[in-house]
């Protein structure tokens, strides 16, 4: 029987009942965080709390639980569920309150925390990419609902997800007001051009992600040239080659990114290099596709670096920083 952490203890899903009086339910007044978990451990579990505080800042909710108590909630929900590898939902609501917009009566906050098995399917959609199309729906302004905030009022996403599954898209991609790429529902984007990777800076409005994060992260420390910038939606249509990641997706939907510079011979991970591009062909104007090879040319040293989206962890603990430098993505 599937089990639910539910406050501060597991109960089977059939009993975990929230109120319909809840403000999370009521008016999506609430946060949360998707954590992935690999063989018991999570991936980047301080990053993800640390985002979560600033999302309870953002929203003026306090909650009486840290960062370790979650991470522990997290890992007994997924053994519970026999799931060593999982995708875990922390969701925090404000809790249950009287009718209206006055949060001040919701006085104890609302904790689940909900694991599932990763989708099966992942081998194949990593083989032959998925669809993604630009989407009519904008991002929410920064100065609306920001999307730097990961709340529990999803609508902007649903209705995006709506748009591109109807034009048989994997996944949307927002703009922004001022038409400028910010990110898909689920993922952050990234775009190779010219043997440098760009990315939409925070400030084009989207959320901060802990996978995007550790991408800049690698990149950089591989001495890969990165820009976060405003990027055009004309620039997302050419002919790049582009892709996206997502924590939880082991996509992650696109997951991480992994860098191997073939002139040095270091690689990464012990992943083969990739020698062989695949070609990026639009099938229309705003579609493209996510999960294909490429590769960067750094005119500088003359080296080729080949990028390939693979999934992140299969052994967690082997996967180390080349040369002995620790391991970043646990951390």
């Amino acid at each position: 029987m599937k089990k639910i952490w539910l406050h501060n203890k597991l109960v089977p899903a059939a009993q975990a009942k929230v109120s319909v009086l809840d403000r999370g339910f009521l008016y999506g007044d609430g946060v949360y965080e998707a954590v992935r978990v690999y063989q018991g451990k999570i991936f980047r579990a301080h990053h993800h709390w640390k985002r979560l505080a600033g999302s309870l800042k953002a929203i003026h909710m306090k909650i009486p639980w840290s960062g370790d108590y979650l991470t522990k909630a997290c890992l007994a929900t997924a053994k519970a569920n026999g799931l060593p590898e999982a995708l875990v939902r922390v969701t925090l609501s404000r809790g249950e309150g009287d009718l209206g917009y006055d949060p001040r009566t919701a006085r104890h906050p609302t904790l689940t925390v909900i694991a599932t098995p990763i989708r099966s399917d992942m081998a194949q959609l990593w083989k032959n990419g998925v669809k993604v199309k630009i989407v009519k729906v904008r991002r929410n302004h920064v100065k609306s609902l920001n999307p730097a905030i990961k709340h529990t009022n999803a609508l902007n996403g649903i209705l995006a997800k709506i748009e591109a599954l109807k034009s048989g898209a994997f996944e949307g991609v927002f703009l922004n007001l001022d038409g400028n790429l910010a990110e898909g529902t689920i993922s952050n984007i990234f775009i190779v051009k010219a043997g440098r990777i760009k990315t939409p800076s925070l400030d084009c409005g989207i959320l901060d992600g802990v996978t995007r994060h550790a991408v800049l992260e690698l990149a950089r420390r591989m001495k890969i040239p990165v820009t976060e910038t405003k990027i055009p939606e004309r620039e997302f249509c050419l002919r790049h080659f582009f892709f996206g990641n997502n924590t939880c997706r082991d996509f992650d939907c696109f997951c991480l990114a992994c860098f191997f510079n073939v002139k040095h011979k270091l690689s990464i991970f012990n992943i083969n290099c990739y020698r062989s591009p695949t070609k990026y062909t639009p099938t229309d104007h705003k579609r493209g596709h996510f999960g294909k090879n490429f590769v960067l040319y750094k005119a500088a040293q003359g080296a080729r670096t080949v990028v390939r989206v693979v999934p992140l962890f299969r052994q967690v603990g082997t996967y180390r920083w080349c040369k002995g430098k620790r391991n970043i993505f646990l951390s």
